[in-house]
């Protein structure tokens, strides 16, 4: 899993260029799930076999407030990249 951290992605374009980076990274790494995140959000994405993702379909996107504050969200987090799930793959 790679994560590229910005100060803002508030901006389109800043969005756009976190998640090409992002993407390079997942690609040179061989990532299955590559994510970008700021000081508001996180946003997690399922990166395919041929090093593609899809901006447009996130598998998880929530506030930093929203995830520490509600366990429902927190859970469907550790689902996707809990430490159990980070061991198999």
């Amino acid at each position: 899993m790679v994560i590229e951290a910005k100060l803002d992605m508030a901006p389109v374009h800043e969005l756009q260029k976190a998640f090409k980076q992002a993407l390079s990274y997942a690609r040179m790494l061989r990532a299955s799930i590559m994510g970008i995140c700021d000081k508001e959000r996180l946003i997690l994405y399922r990166v395919d076999i041929n090093g593609s993702a899809n901006r447009n379909n996130p598998i998880f996107e929530d506030h930093w407030a929203s995830i520490y504050s509600n366990s429902d969200i927190g859970a469907s987090l550790n689902h996707i990249i809990g430490r159990e799930i980070i061991k198999s793959l």
